[in-house]
């Protein structure tokens, strides 16, 4: 487990059953929909493209896919993304010793 947490620069964090199931804490970019005005600043700008959205469509973000930057919080001009901590529950883990590769089945719930 230890491995594990060096490559994704995180802490693993038990819950009730060890063997089953790890919970890591995450912070990711979050749109307020009702206040987007879908100018696209924030995608446009985003280095993991982590947001989605069309020109004058509200935008949102891929949590799992932001890396907490915020470069869109600086390029939103109405002021409408904020960073928020996330609960992610690991419920598999597995190596692909071939890729040398971690793949993650996760579930999110904040």
């Amino acid at each position: 487990m230890i491995e594990i947490e060096k490559i994704l620069g995180i802490e693993l964090k038990s819950t009730n059953n060890d063997d089953e199931i790890k919970m890591v804490e995450k912070k990711t970019a979050w749109i307020e929909e009702k206040d987007c005005i879908g100018c696209s600043k924030c995608a446009r700008i985003c280095p993991a493209k982590a947001i989605v959205g069309i020109m004058r469509t509200t935008h949102t973000v891929i949590s799992n896919y932001c890396n907490n930057c915020n470069l869109c919080i600086e390029s939103c001009p109405v002021d409408c993304i904020k960073i928020i901590p996330i609960k992610i529950f690991i419920s598999h883990l597995e190596w692909d010793s071939e890729n040398l590769t971690v793949k993650l089945d996760v579930l999110y719930k904040k």
